[in-house]
């Protein structure tokens, strides 16, 4: 139910309820090369223009072997941001012909297999990179992030840590090493990274939904609420730290608080399994218990999930038989 967000250079959200690894867009972290002219429009409203003028200096002729690669890469760039996942690893491909040595290339390559859960094709890819560049932080992160998907936590904290080394002052990296502190059950080393990826950046809901999570676990909750309500005042879309604050708020018996967060969560998501999970329990504790039942069934046949967290937080409804 309550969620915490893995952030890397490629979005990804981990389930549990509670935490997240911070998200940021697909292929962040790493610039596109000046070199290619058709950066000129990466910023056009209209993606084509860019494509178009990244299609007509690729097929000019006159390129370098290294400008071609930054062109094929900055066009692969612009396609994976459109989501055209086929076409960009193609431009990815031929980068890396054009130039073996385009650590970056594999790095944004990989970045798309992990969004195409192709976890191992992704780690091959970062580990590529690393061969041609052992200090790119970048590429050591979003590995990091691999393993961690993978559910082979310890090799993600080793790789979040030591992109922390090599760049100290990226909230990202802090970020996600907490996120897998939480995710071994150590939320006082998780908070501990929280801590300090907030002093480096306060603008970074998903670092304060974190960190409300490991509160959430520890007990405190008020604490909790104070980071979800932060979260929630940066980024009031997220029906995640809606339904953890629900959750919050229904460890104090505050129901009415909690019911209208979780329907707050259901207005931006109708097919969000949590908030419905925790209305149908504030339901069945109202004396509407058919229609609380009814709802936690359905939120289950959504997200199998969807009741996990109230269970792990050790709420008093563990004893509910919600039936077949």
């Amino acid at each position: 139910m309550a969620d915490v967000k893995i952030v890397r250079a490629l979005a990804l959200i981990l389930g549990l309820g509670g935490w997240t690894l911070p998200t940021a867009p697909l292929l962040a972290g790493d610039d596109m090369p000046d070199a290619a002219q058709c950066l000129k429009k990466k910023n056009d409203p209209n993606p084509e223009a860019s494509i178009g003028s990244c299609n007509s200096l690729i097929e000019d002729g006159s390129l370098s072997q290294q400008e071609l690669a930054d062109a094929l890469y900055t066009r692969g760039r612009i396609r994976a941001e459109l989501g055209d996942h086929a076409r960009a690893i193609s431009d990815f491909d031929e980068a890396l012909r054009a130039d073996p040595e385009f650590a970056k290339a594999h790095n944004a390559r990989a970045g798309i297999y992990a969004d195409l859960g192709l976890v191992e094709e992704a780690i091959a890819d970062y580990g590529d990179a690393l061969k041609i560049d052992p200090l790119y932080s970048t590429a050591i992160h979003n590995r990091g992030i691999a393993y961690h998907q993978k559910g082979e936590v310890a090799l993600a904290i080793a790789d979040y840590s030591a992109a922390i080394q090599i760049d100290s002052e990226s909230d990202l990296y802090l970020t996600n090493r907490g996120a897998a502190f939480a995710d071994l059950g150590d939320h006082f080393g998780a908070i501990a990274d929280y801590n300090a990826a907030l002093k480096i950046s306060t603008n970074a809901p998903d670092t304060y939904n974190n960190r409300g999570f490991s509160y959430l676990h520890l007990g405190w909750v008020e604490n909790a609420i104070e980071d979800f309500d932060r979260a929630i005042s940066l980024n009031p879309a997220d029906p995640l730290y809606l339904n953890n604050r629900g959750t919050a708020h229904a460890l104090q018996s505050s129901w009415v608080k909690a019911r209208e967060d979780f329907e707050a969560a259901l207005q931006i998501n109708p097919d969000d399994g949590a908030a419905m999970y925790g209305l149908g329990i504030i339901s069945y504790l109202d004396g509407r218990e058919e229609e609380g039942l009814a709802m936690m069934k359905r939120a289950i046949s959504i997200d199998p999930q969807a009741g996990q967290d109230f269970h792990s937080l050790g709420l008093l409804w563990q004893s509910i038989d919600i039936g077949g």
